[in-house]
């Protein structure tokens, strides 16, 4: 792989806030969990809290305005979640510019108002909510478009094409709705085609996507959708599904980079067999490293980004959560122990971003050790490592990232509600932590140094208790109640430890109890599918021998199932008497789960 762009030094996080306080792009709808200075609007109505501009947009798009003065920095702590709102199409390409115009945002946070009521867009899984407010076209230009009141807000309201929707009734109440707008292709048309004010165009776009569903990058018969792949620079047995073509390459930069792949009539039976038969999985899908590597060719405008990635994700075995069995891959440079990349993720993720390749080396390993790359989904932190990943990148500072590796990938997991036997313990005999809780919070709280365990490991089975949210909250109060070793601090940690330790009581009445019920009602689930197929299939069986004149003139069964013509027929019995029998086991350890658990939610 060759370099496509400079790389950023490798600065610490400390001495650098000034410089980490301008993202490198706007993460637009990802949300950013980290510390980060963001801006608002100046005295904000309660509404208007929630609109918040990175600083990236705040750089590029506000900063050298007329209206620089009506917004104000705010630094959110790691605590608090949040999305830019600036890139939001209605409020980039319409109430902002509109604003500017003015001269005032009068009109502008009349808007962001009505945009914080919005609810957000349902996504894929679809809203049985009737009681908000649904859009259609007036014309019904495209049968069935539907946009979520949320999208209606971000992309159609103040546009060109907003005279063009209407309100839906809510005539479907039994139905699922689906938002047309939670397909990327869509929005971008219509962000498109408003600019133009184009409006057939859109029509026809959005007809096109309408029909196709998301792509989950299963195996599907090659026949039954249209495929695609690079126009002008081949890779082998590369390629991509309709809608994911649509949704990441058209109406981009790179929208003409790609072709259809035309499937010829098949000849002879045996070609014809292969015509109906072969399936084909298509590249892109919800490939995390193909899904960054696409984004990243588009940011930098290179699709050369793309193709030499792409090309090595598909020459390598993919990523699994069966692991690594080649004995090959990537780790941060001098090492690290429990952190590991595969091929596909280092190309895809890594090296398409050309900020941090020199920071990683490769390395082998015996092929009996199975590792699990660092970036699959069932690896644990897969959310942690992915998340400090942005915020380097965001930040453009390496550091983020290989500190957070460096300190946690070593370190166990959580147990939470699995008792472990034999771990190193933190905190107290009657609230122990495990080793990730006391590294990632415990250890930085003001009380921490005055806590008597260190590391001790225990014969018996524990559990973290730091790591309940409930325990958390008390904790700190805790700490506030006064100086370490003050009368008042000592009798706080005194009650807390109580509280705690009420708290494992009630766990080792309740979990492990819950945990056997719901493997007993599972096994009774099952058993009710196997009885109720059983008693079809036999019944079925034993009506067939009767109409047929097949029985033998005896009788068979038993007081409890009865008396039947055929063994089919007892047989039957038999299993629906087992089902109910199952039916009835699984009522009665429903309502002891339902009182094991309000019983544990009283301290949890």
């Amino acid at each position: 792989m060759t370099e496509h762009k400079e790389k950023s030094s490798s600065e610490g996080p400390e001495g650098t806030r000034e410089e980490l306080r301008f993202l490198r792009r706007c993460p637009e709808d990802r949300v950013i969990n980290y510390s980060l200075l963001w801006y608002r609007l100046v005295n904000p109505s309660e509404a208007e809290l929630a609109f918040l501009v990175c600083s990236r947009c705040y750089t590029d798009h506000i900063q050298n305005t007329s209206l620089v003065a009506e917004f104000e920095p705010v630094l959110q702590s790691e605590q608090f979640a949040a999305a830019c709102s600036f890139w939001i199409p209605s409020v980039h390409d319409c109430f902002w510019p509109k604003a500017l115009s003015t001269g005032n945002t009068v009109v502008f946070r009349k808007y962001v108002s009505r945009w914080v009521e919005s609810p957000p867009c349902p996504g894929v899984q679809g809203s049985r909510d009737f009681g908000s407010t649904w859009y259609g076209m007036v014309n019904g230009d495209v049968d069935g478009f539907m946009i979520c009141e949320g999208c209606y807000v971000d992309n159609v309201l103040g546009t060109t094409f907003q005279n063009k929707f209407t309100t839906y009734s809510s005539e479907w109440e039994s139905d699922t709705w689906a938002c047309d707008l939670r397909f990327a292709f869509t929005s971008r048309a219509l962000r498109t085609y408003t600019k133009l004010n184009d409006w057939n165009s859109f029509v026809f776009a959005a007809e096109q996507r309408h029909g196709l569903l998301e792509c989950t990058g299963d195996e599907v018969y090659a026949n039954s959708n249209t495929w695609f792949y690079p126009r002008h620079r081949p890779i082998s047995n590369m390629r991509i599904c309709a809608a994911c073509c649509m949704d990441h390459w058209a109406l981009t930069q790179f929208d003409e980079e790609f072709q259809q792949e035309y499937r010829g009539p098949p000849v002879g039976s045996a070609e014809y067999m292969l015509f109906m038969t072969e399936r084909w999985r298509c590249h892109v899908g919800i490939n995390l490293p193909v899904l960054m590597t696409i984004q990243e060719a588009k940011a930098e405008n290179n699709f050369n980004i793309f193709t030499e990635a792409i090309k090595v994700i598909l020459e390598s075995p993919s990523c699994s959560e069966n692991g690594m069995t080649e004995g090959e891959g990537w780790t941060l440079l001098g090492g690290c122990e429990g952190f590991t990349i595969c091929y596909p993720c280092y190309s895809g993720i890594i090296w398409s971003t050309g900020l941090f390749i020199d920071f990683f080396e490769r390395i082998s390993w015996p092929k009996d050790n199975v590792k699990i790359c660092s970036f699959n989904t069932s690896a644990p932190r897969f959310e942690l490592v992915l998340n400090k990943l942005h915020e380097s990148l965001d930040r453009q500072d390496f550091s983020f990232f290989s500190s957070f590796v460096k300190q946690f990938s070593s370190l166990p997991v959580c147990p939470r509600n699995t008792v472990y036997i034999g771990r190193p313990w933190w905190g107290y005999p009657q609230a122990r932590c495990c080793a990730e809780c006391w590294v990632d919070w415990l250890s930085h709280t003001p009380l921490a140094m005055t806590m008597p365990l260190r590391g001790a490991v225990f014969e018996e089975g524990a559990i973290c208790q730091m790591w309940s949210p409930r325990l958390r909250t008390l904790w700190l109060s805790v700490c506030a109640e006064g100086e370490p070793g003050s009368a008042k601090s000592e009798a706080a940690v005194t009650k807390f430890c109580e509280i705690a330790r009420g708290r494992e009581e009630i766990f080792w009445k309740t979990i492990p109890a819950i945990k056997r019920l719901r493997s007993l009602k599972y096994a009774e689930n099952l058993n009710i599918q196997v009885q109720a197929m059983a008693s079809v299939n036999y019944a079925g069986m034993k009506s067939l021998s009767v109409v047929s004149g097949m029985t033998d003139g005896n009788r068979y069964g038993n007081g409890s199932i009865g008396w039947y013509d055929t063994t089919s027929g007892a047989a039957a019995a038999q299993a629906r008497n087992s089902m109910n029998q199952s039916m009835r086991a699984v009522s009665s350890r429903d309502a002891e789960l339902y009182r094991l658990q309000a019983s544990w939610r009283e301290v949890e």
